[in-house]
């Protein structure tokens, strides 16, 4: 085990003759890798539920089927930017504790992506 330096030992195994360094480096690694894919899942899974809860208004204007579809494209991109800045503004308040110039970046862009978006819309209304 490596003790450090508050004390707490850490256990690790690998495969081979690795030096305590080698296998620091694997593990940070290991959690950058694992940190990203589940960010990619989240914002999957917001843009699969936002779709999902628009869905319904897609529906209601299938009626016309020219209609319909641009209406799904259009909820569907609708809910792509939506689960993008959702996903922007969860990744930046849990790094303003760690990082707070890449969280509060992160922030300024999410808000400014969702003013955006609200200008947009009254811009075409």
């Amino acid at each position: 085990p490596y003790v450090t330096k508050i004390g707490k030992p850490i256990e690790r195994i690998e495969a081979g003759e690795h030096s305590a360094q080698a296998m620091f480096q694997d593990a940070v690694v290991e959690n950058t890798v694992m940190t990203w894919v589940l960010r990619g899942v989240g914002f999957v899974l917001l843009f699969i539920g936002f779709a999902l809860a628009f869905q319904p208004i897609s529906v209601v204007l299938d009626v016309l089927p020219f209609l319909g579809d641009v209406a799904s494209w259009g909820l569907g991109f609708f809910a792509f930017l939506l689960a993008l800045v959702c996903s922007l503004v969860t990744i930046a308040v849990a790094w303003i504790v760690f990082r707070p110039l890449v969280g509060g970046a992160l922030l300024v862009a999410a808000v400014a992506l969702f003013f955006g978006l609200g200008r947009r819309k009254k811009a075409a209304a």
